[in-house]
């Protein structure tokens, strides 16, 4: 598949220069920017008068959570954590996952962004929905332990269970992340154990600070 974009205002390059010329997408890379580009192809795209941007990438979301838009706003951090957030929450299933997570999904793709790092539970059907979307993201389930020896061990199973998942996908577009939920959220126990198997295994961590 190739796709040839003409006339757009490009942004071009590490200083982001912005120069009028042609696209030539090739097998999903890039593969020629310049002016008048005269190349067949499957498909070609008139951007007279546009933008052509390279992605922008969303580097902290919760995509289901598009569900929730407007359940409460304007609230402190907690409050709206306890008593509104969480006990919604705990009455999401996995297919209110799905198509919230492949709503959020579209909203992004719809506004230029290709590519999202994610937090969330149920994170197969996020996977789903990132493979429907056709978009790119970086999944980690988000590990919540409170100081709970046992509720620690439950969240490390599975967050293994999603780093399999992920690695059996073999997926270009899905790769796995650590989520440990934030430091008010996670022991000292869990958030070492977290550094520890990123180191070992080469995965990025992401974390609410």
């Amino acid at each position: 598949m190739s796709i040839l974009i003409k006339n757009g205002h490009v942004i071009y390059g590490a200083t982001l220069e912005v120069i009028k010329a042609d696209v030539y997408i090739e097998n999903n890379e890039i593969s020629k920017v310049g002016k008048n580009l005269n190349i067949g192809a499957d498909c070609v795209i008139d951007a007279k008068g546009k933008v052509v941007s390279p992605g922008f990438i969303n580097s902290h979301t919760h995509s289901p959570m598009a569900l929730l838009r407007g359940l409460a706003d304007d609230l402190p951090l907690m409050e709206w954590l306890q008593k509104y957030v969480w006990p919604m929450e705990r009455k999401l299933k996995p297919n209110h996952i799905y198509w919230g997570a492949l709503l959020g999904a579209l909203e992004m793709v719809k506004s230029g962004t290709t590519t999202f790092v994610d937090m969330y539970f149920h994170m197969k059907e996020v996977a789903k929905a990132v493979e429907k979307a056709g978009i790119r993201a970086y999944l980690s389930y988000g590990m919540v332990d409170l100081g709970d020896e046992e509720k620690r061990n439950a969240e490390i199973r599975e967050t293994l269970k999603l780093l399999k998942f992920i690695e059996n996908l073999d997926s270009p577009r899905i790769e796995f992340l650590f989520g440990p939920h934030a430091p008010y959220t996670c022991s000292p126990e869990l958030l070492r154990w977290v550094r520890e198997k990123a180191d070992e295994s080469g995965k990025r961590i992401t974390i609410h600070i």
